[in-house]
């Protein structure tokens, strides 16, 4: 059995942070970069505490050679295109490259990861028995011609439920919150030792070293076993978690008056009595049409 997710990593590797104190204090803080590439890295797990070799989607129009340098952990990538473009890095692991206008998987680069990354790094282990790869229901990983490709291979797509991935998936209920601890701190030494943020060049290299770090045989069983499905537990997810969500309201009240012209406004746009349309416009009996058509009545009012 195997799952994979995807998980956004930032090059800067921290997110927005603010520091609150007494303006009387003058301390010198670690200024934030401005890096905010949209990076996704894609990691797949075994059952048996295994994993194979994570992909990358960078943000791009193109790849740059500089990008597979020290590719320590020896990430794999896969073209968004048909054409396969091999760079041969050493004599046994060849990486495909994968972009995307928004850094962001896509059903094309799924074909592809399944095509040239997880079939071929899982079938000598399958020794032609069935495989089984759990994913969420993203559309990207659905679409026919994987669904097809996939039972080619002899590989079932498990789909975890809706709304029951931070229970059931793995990836996400253990191993990302470690491997963004690490990542981070992989970034802070790296800027510390070079004196600069990192960059797509270095990214191979430093994240690597997270990945690295992160999965290890340990974390990935425990992954398997805190979501009781290997070993199989049907016990170990609480019934209070698995309730529907309660209904609740905060109903809010101002303790500031608002001016004439601004309560006027808000009291056009709350009215919600059917107002006749104007000449030479299609009648609508919907109530957000209503509603604004209400609010745009009482600001011509008020002009």
């Amino acid at each position: 059995m195997w799952s994979m997710d995807e998980t956004q990593v930032n090059p800067d590797g921290s997110p927005t942070q603010r520091v609150v104190g007494e303006s009387s204090l003058h301390r010198q803080h670690k200024q934030g970069l401005s890096n905010k590439q949209t990076i996704t890295a894609l990691v797949t797990i075994g059952a048996d505490g295994s994993s194979i070799s994570p992909s990358t989607v960078f943000k791009a129009k193109k790849i740059v050679a500089g990008w597979y340098k020290e590719n320590v952990s020896k990430m794999t990538y896969a073209w968004t295109d048909e054409t396969s473009f091999l760079l041969e890095l050493t004599l046994t692991v060849r990486n495909r490259f994968s972009y995307s206008d928004n850094g962001w998987t896509n059903s094309g680069i799924m074909f592809r990861w399944l095509t040239n990354v997880f079939e071929p790094q899982t079938r000598e282990k399958a020794a032609g028995r069935k495989r089984f790869l759990f994913l969420d229901g993203h559309s990207s990983h659905l679409s026919l011609r994987l669904l097809c490709k996939a039972r080619e291979f002899n590989v079932d797509i498990i789909v975890y439920p809706s709304h029951c991935t931070h229970l059931l998936q793995g990836l996400d209920v253990v191993c990302f919150a470690s491997l963004k601890r690490n990542w981070a701190e992989a970034i802070r030494s790296f800027e510390k030792e070079n004196n600069r943020g990192v960059t797509k060049t270095d990214f191979a290299k430093v994240f690597g070293a997270a990945y690295i770090k992160t999965f290890t045989c340990e974390l990935i069983s425990k992954a398997w076993e805190t979501t009781g499905i290997h070993p199989f537990n049907d016990k170990i997810i609480p019934p209070e978690k698995l309730a529907p969500s309660e209904t609740s309201t905060i109903k809010y009240t101002s303790s500031v008056r608002h001016s004439t012209p601004v309560r006027k406004i808000m009291e056009g746009f709350s009215y919600s009595k059917p107002h006749p349309p104007d000449l030479g416009t299609a009648d609508t009996n919907d109530e957000d049409e209503t509603t604004l058509q209400g609010g745009q009545v009482m600001l011509r009012h008020l002009i």
